[in-house]
């Protein structure tokens, strides 16, 4: 059995927002009531590059092909080392990205990739709060993700 794990968000004292995690305190409990937070948290702190207070809300994380985790974090940087971006962004919250099957019905588990399967990329607009969808590829050789040109971009 294995302990499920999840990001925490959280402010520190420097009012920087920082990623810590936690793991079910209780394998048996399919309502994952108590959490334990670890004694080496935070798991994730904002570089210098990155404006410290818009540095939250992240994604599910997936495997990649290299066997690296990837997670997506909001945050003001280079828009080079960008998995997507575009000039129409506007202060996104909670951005998602996940496989979609073009042949089955079934979900997938986010770390899938092949030719058959197109891929979603969730964003929450803080002004509009309405959530909004495009559909895209991710390459993973690239580690970047582009919406069809049928798609609004931002």
């Amino acid at each position: 059995m294995v302990r499920t794990t999840t990001l925490d968000p959280t402010v520190d004292d420097k009012e920087t927002q920082v990623q810590n995690y936690a793991m079910s305190a209780n394998l048996f409990d399919p309502f994952l009531r108590k959490w334990i937070k670890l004694h080496n948290n935070p798991l994730i702190v904002a570089d210098e590059s990155i404006n410290k207070t818009k540095f939250g809300d992240p994604t599910i994380a997936w495997l990649g092909q290299d066997w690296r985790w990837r997670m997506i974090g909001l945050h003001e940087m280079d828009q080079s080392r960008s998995l997507h971006s575009s000039a129409k962004i506007v202060n996104w919250q909670c951005v998602d990205l996940f496989p979609v099957s073009l042949e089955k019905t079934n979900g997938l588990n986010t770390s899938f990739n092949d030719d058959k399967i197109n891929n979603v990329m969730k964003v929450s607009l803080d002004i509009t709060k309405f959530d909004y969808y495009t559909i895209g590829t991710y390459d993973t050789k690239k580690d970047r993700y582009v919406p069809d040109n049928t798609m609004i971009n931002g």
